[in-house]
């Protein structure tokens, strides 16, 4: 996987190029969950200024995928079954928010029409063998999906929060290419049919059923498990058995 990326390594001269180029290459594995990143080696590597570089940084630990290291430096985000509860607590909170206040929200067709285009084309994606390129599409496609969902929300805020949240759920499309995406697609299809009807509870419903299912998938992947207890307890926690 990290081979093929690498093939592709170009010179970056913008900071939404550099941000692009890191974003994918944590997300694929290139750059390895808690790696400690150097500015001087990159900069060097990627042909550019620190400048750039610096604030790519900051745009990537906003989204979760680079956190606080030693030095005043960053360090790539481990994905970890505990990350995985948490994010998957507050999703729980946010997310049915979000499609609730999206089937009160008369301004939301345009979003809506953006999440299904996502949908038709995961659709086209749930398929065996996906390329290292095809899973990153698949978690930009679903992450992408949920930020339409927050932005027909109508609330700006939520859609940062919801954001952020969809970030660090993406490291498991790379990491577990056999995820079910015909499972996934499906109830991202029954939460635009709910939130279209204008039913509000149903599109909350909808939601919530969605993220708890994709709790429990993300639980099997790690775990190789599929009991995962209470977790929309916010006391409740996952622990490898």
């Amino acid at each position: 996987m990290a081979t093929a990326l690498k093939k592709n390594q170009r010179s970056v001269p913008r900071v939404d190029g550099v941000y692009d180029r890191l974003r994918r290459e944590i997300l694929a594995g290139v750059i390895s969950p808690g790696e400690f990143l150097l500015e001087e080696d990159l900069a060097q590597r990627l042909k550019i200024s620190r400048t750039p570089l610096r604030e790519a940084f900051i745009h990537l630990y906003r989204d979760g995928l680079l956190q606080k290291g030693p030095y005043k430096g960053y360090v790539v985000t481990e994905v970890t079954l505990e990350t995985y509860r948490e994010v998957f607590q507050l999703r729980m909170l946010l997310e049915p928010a979000a499609a609730k206040l999206a089937a009160q929200n008369p301004k939301a067709t345009p979003f809506l029409e953006q999440a299904v285009q996502a949908v038709q084309r995961m659709e086209i994606l749930a398929k065996p063998g996906l390329t290292p390129e095809e899973l990153l599409e698949a978690g930009e496609l679903d992450s992408g999906f949920h930020g339409c969902i927050a932005q027909a929300s109508g609330n700006k805020r939520l859609v940062k929060f919801i954001h952020e949240l969809n970030g660090v759920q993406q490291f498991g499309y790379a990491k577990y290419p056999d995820r079910p995406l015909a499972a996934t697609t499906q109830e991202h299809r029954n939460i635009v049919k709910a939130i279209k009807s204008g039913d509000a509870a149903k599109a909350e419903q909808a939601m919530l059923h969605h993220v708890r299912r994709a709790l429990e998938r993300a639980k099997e992947l790690f775990l190789g498990e599929s009991s995962m207890g209470n977790l929309g307890d916010s006391k409740a926690g996952l622990r490898p058995s």
